[in-house]
């Protein structure tokens, strides 16, 4: 019987890599190229035991440690534990993303295009589908583990030991595949994939929250949260294996509910059924920039969201810059110009801000447009077209979305 429920998942995990050809690639050398290359940049910036005592005292302020986690390893602040200090618990967010995505695609999006149906009509079992993207994801995490622990090893960089760099990698990992299970169980849970994406964002967003407020005021909270108990495995400090396994065992967990819900559930459905929409729509969304408004309403709120919560990160910092940089001779060197010229530092450091947080807000107003694309895919832009609207008049709703959106953002 438990045979039948999941035949032909291996013929759908090669079905979902061969889709995912470019995409999972694209991923990973994002990911991985980014923990990798920031480790010489880094150890360049930070490279005398001055610059590394320095770093290892604004890691101390409440605000760096709700941001990026405890310090660890201060009596001899070394490479390694500055390094996975600065960017451990970000490679994971980042990590955790790429899982939501992967799962999502291949689950409800898959079921609610419709494509689902047609692997359903062929001889697969029930839950064939979720176990593939599942175990898809295993090997996704297993090789950006890999990939990173190698790949920060390669620099040969003192405190940064194989041993160490492959924890980092594992860390990585298994968080990143408890936020594949975490996505599992809302993809059964909800009905639509928009609400899927949601409610799996969030609770990657409230790990994050839960780790800060957990880190500067009760240790519990932040055992609690995947991202900071990644934090507790002390990566070229004290290596400690035990929260990866713990997070392994979460994610079994998870995974066991996620097929326990898929199995008992109907295609099309989720466990806690789509709230009934009024009979008549209201006024708003009689016109085509109401309904472009109301279809990208959930993406402005979380992405509103996401970046104010990067402005109170930024900005609980800035009082600290001045020192900060006076404590480093490479940073010094590098904001010298704009020193000379009568600019602090703390603005100089706001005007890199600017760029980055540009860059950041960038992404919401690209993903504003590029649903014009995916309704038209969808077969939706053809019932609204229909009718007496004008195309330029419903490009022109999406474009004033994201032109408005890119001001307050």
């Amino acid at each position: 019987m438990i045979k039948n429920l999941f035949s032909g998942t291996l013929a759908q995990v090669r079905f979902i890599l061969r889709r995912d050809r470019i995409r999972i690639p694209a991923w990973l050398f994002g990911v991985v190229g980014m923990t990798v290359l920031c480790v010489p940049l880094l150890n360049n910036m930070f490279g005398t035991p001055e610059e590394l005592a320095a770093m290892g005292e604004m890691m101390q302020n409440p605000a760096m440690i709700a941001m990026v986690g405890p310090v660890y390893g201060l009596e001899n602040y070394h490479a390694g534990a500055m390094y996975t200090n600065f960017m451990l618990v970000i490679m994971a967010l980042f990590a955790g993303a790429m899982n939501i995505f992967l799962i999502t695609r291949h689950t409800r999006q898959d079921e609610e295009e419709g494509r689902l149906e047609v692997i359903r009509s062929l001889p697969v079992g029930r839950l064939s589908n979720l176990a593939a993207a599942l175990l898809t994801a295993v090997k996704v995490n297993v090789v950006m583990a890999l990939l990173t622990g190698f790949g920060m090893a390669a620099f040969q960089i003192e405190n940064m030991p194989l041993g160490g760099s492959l924890l980092f990698g594992a860390a990585m990992g298994a968080a990143g595949l408890v936020f594949a299970g975490a996505t599992a169980v809302f993809c059964q849970i909800s009905s639509n994939n928009r609400t899927a994406s949601g409610l799996s964002l969030l609770f990657l967003m409230g790990a994050y929250l839960l780790r800060g407020i957990g880190d500067v005021s009760a240790e519990a909270l932040s055992l609690l949260s995947p991202l900071g108990l990644i934090s507790r495995a002390q990566v070229y400090v004290g290596n400690y294996l035990w929260p990866i396994f713990v997070l392994l065992a979460g994610f079994a967990a998870l995974v066991l509910l996620a097929l326990l819900f898929a199995k008992t559930r109907d295609l099309g459905q989720g466990l806690i059924a789509a709230r009934p929409g009024r009979r008549h729509g209201g006024l708003l969304l009689s016109t085509p920039p109401g309904l472009a408004l109301r279809l990208s309403r959930t993406a402005l709120i979380v992405w509103a969201g996401v970046l104010a919560l990067f402005g109170l990160m930024y900005g609980s910092v800035l009082n600290e810059m001045d020192t900060f940089i006076e404590g480093s001779d490479m940073l010094q060197t590098m904001f010298a110009a704009g020193h000379m010229d009568g600019v602090s530092y703390t603005e100089q450091f706001v005007g890199l801000l600017m760029v980055i947080m540009s860059v950041i807000g960038a992404i919401p107003i690209v993903g504003f447009m590029l649903r014009v694309r995916s309704e038209e895919k969808n077969g939706c832009t053809e019932q609204i077209l229909g009718a007496s609207v004008c195309r330029y008049r419903l490009f022109g709703s999406y474009f004033g979305i994201a032109l408005v959106a890119s001001v307050v953002f």
